[in-house]
């Protein structure tokens, strides 16, 4: 008796073991291969009613492959590099909105962005003209990629890409855009009040907690040269409504006036290499530069591995794809180097503002 009992026992966790690798190879397969369809879907064309169809089919399988993914089963945390967030850092995240990180990148590593800035033709040619509700023109230039170029190093680097996954929650992020912003000395134009979530719900993003955006100051950020300001702990109002003025989104006047009512303004003053985490919902402006000096920076924003775009082929914003990271010790060696030259996913003007629906009331 005592054997059978023993051999039904070991029989019932051989059949538990079967049934568990099993399901991770059911699991493997449709999440792997509802990727690819993704991205060979991602890269044709709608063959009309038919292909509406079968998206329609596949979207209720996918949500269900991809379930492992959104309880964050499948998650990878970035940890160590030059730079590492302490947890007071984080809760002062979580509380204001925003953290400043001094000295996250070192002189010459910004010598080598300023460097690529200048050479690269695409910075030039690939530009929004932003303008604010005074006619003047901040220049943005926005892509939604990583590639071989010394921006994407930055992006890539170590200890930025651990911070970011520390402040949306120790998820695994993904870059989902990278912008150059150019103020340029007495012409640079002013930022309306706005949260970078009035953008990106618009765009199919769901997860304001699993956005961050990290401004690197490329140059000294200061009030003259119209460093960012932001009305702290405003993130925790939730979205609000955005309408354009100039040729930007802005957030309601009503709403706005309310909140600097309510929240402390606070002028985020920057030296070159400082890095400046912020919330999606954190409300935020800058003023035009009226000062002699460049004001230039690098933002990437961050994504969570478990948050993509709710409809990806009506979504200007790309789904997760892992982040190779770069060692710290090794961006500095990486140079200036340039956008390629065949790089094709810069947002235009015109697709910048089909991207943003008004709402009704604005």
């Amino acid at each position: 008796h005592a054997f059978c009992f023993s051999l039904l026992v070991f029989l019932s966790l051989l059949l538990l073991v079967v049934f568990y690798l099993l399901y991770i190879s059911i699991y493997l397969f449709f999440f792997f291969f509802f990727q690819a369809e993704d991205g060979i879907r991602d890269a044709q064309e709608s063959r009309g009613l038919g292909d509406v169809y079968k998206r329609q089919a596949w979207r209720g399988i996918r949500a269900v492959a991809r379930l492992p993914v959104r309880l964050n089963l499948q998650a990878r945390s970035v940890h160590g590099g030059r730079i590492s967030l302490s947890e007071e850092q984080v809760q002062a995240f979580n509380r204001d909105g925003f953290l400043r990180v001094p000295k996250f990148f070192t002189q010459p590593e910004c010598a080598n962005l300023l460097e690529t800035i200048a050479i690269d033709p695409a910075i030039s040619s690939q530009f929004m003209p932003m303008s604010d509700a005074e006619g003047r023109a901040s220049k943005l230039t926005l892509w939604f990629h990583l590639g071989d170029d010394t921006y994407s190093a930055f992006a890539r680097s170590q200890s930025l890409v651990a911070a970011a996954g520390r402040l949306i929650g120790d998820v695994e992020p993904y870059m989902f855009h990278s912008k150059v912003m150019l103020k340029e000395p007495r012409k640079g134009g002013a930022w309306e009040w706005h949260q970078d979530f009035g953008y990106w719900y618009n765009q199919g993003l769901e997860l304001p907690d699993r956005c961050v955006s990290s401004i690197l100051a490329v140059d000294e950020h200061t009030i003259a040269n119209g460093c960012l300001q932001v009305l702290r702990s405003s993130h925790r109002l939730g979205r609000l409504d955005h309408g354009v003025y100039g040729g930007q989104a802005g957030v309601d006047p009503e709403r706005l006036e309310a909140a600097r009512a309510r929240y402390d303004l606070v002028h985020c003053e920057l030296d070159q290499g400082d890095m400046l985490f912020t919330h999606s919902n954190l409300l935020h402006a800058s003023a035009p530069n009226t000062s002699q000096n460049w004001r230039r920076s690098l933002i990437i924003a961050y994504n969570g591995c478990d948050s993509n775009p709710i409809d990806p082929s009506n979504s200007i914003i790309p789904c997760f794809s892992q982040i190779q990271v770069l060692p710290d010790e090794q961006l500095e060696q990486f140079g200036a180097k340039p956008h390629s030259t065949t790089r094709a996913d810069f947002l235009s003007l015109d697709a910048n503002k089909d991207s943003f629906a008004q709402d009704p009331q604005s």
